[in-house]
């Protein structure tokens, strides 16, 4: 009679063992697919589009959903000249100046076109309030520098700051 107990015993760990691992075959694949269908379903609404000369593209060749143009300028960069902070983000700017009595910051939209920078401040402070400011920018590969090159600005506390090296943080 033990033999028989033994025996049921084995079978019935067996048995519970091999529903534990179909119980968590189900759980992985039904995991797998929900992510697919959520990552499927932001890759369409969001898409990138990474463009070193924005000016080849045309609004009729752009994909369907929502468009994120990014530059190859986006992105935090900090002055060699005096350590001010750049950040670009799409079609906004920051510039922050560290300074003893508090930061000082110049916000404000910017539009790339081809090698060309366009800043208009925005800020609700005073600085070249709506003044825009022109600048040529180039990205030295080799040295991870961009640098800005007066085209054409009004705007002395964002001229002071911009034409300068920028590297990448």
């Amino acid at each position: 009679m033990s033999k028989s107990r033994h025996s049921s015993k084995k079978n019935k760990g067996s048995v519970n063992l091999s529903v534990l691992l179909i119980i968590i075959a189900i759980l992985a694949i039904f995991s797998y697919a929900v992510s697919f269908f959520f990552i499927h379903d932001a890759s369409n609404n969001n898409q990138e589009i990474i463009v070193t000369q924005p000016h080849h593209l045309e609004e009729n060749n752009l994909p369907k959903g929502e468009v994120k143009i990014i530059s190859p300028i986006n992105g935090t960069w900090y002055s060699t000249n005096d350590g001010a902070i750049l950040t670009i983000n799409g079609n906004s700017f920051i510039i922050e100046t560290p300074a003893v009595d508090g930061s000082n910051n110049i916000k404000g939209s910017i539009k790339i076109s081809g090698n060309t920078a366009v800043f208009q401040n925005s800020d609700s402070k005073e600085i070249c309030k709506n003044s825009r400011g022109e600048y040529f920018w180039e990205i030295n590969q080799e040295q991870n520098v961009l640098i800005f090159k007066l085209k054409k600005d009004n705007c002395t506390a964002r001229s002071e700051k911009i034409p300068y090296e920028w590297k990448r943080m």
